[in-house]
């Protein structure tokens, strides 16, 4: 299983930060969240101005 390469949606990676704040390491967490909170804020933008993909 060497050449296995592990992904994970954002929606998990921003619960792992989350969690971490919440365990009190909250300067990264903190800083990480709000990086994940703006790709969620430029994301709902381009939906709402139907914005094409990227190819």
């Amino acid at each position: 299983m060497v050449d296995i390469e592990h992904l994970c949606c954002m929606v998990h990676a921003r619960a792992k930060f989350k969690y971490a704040l919440e365990q009190g390491n909250d300067k990264d967490a903190t800083f990480i969240l709000e990086l994940i909170s703006e790709l969620y804020r430029l994301e709902r933008g381009y939906e709402e101005n139907n914005c094409p993909p990227i190819r």
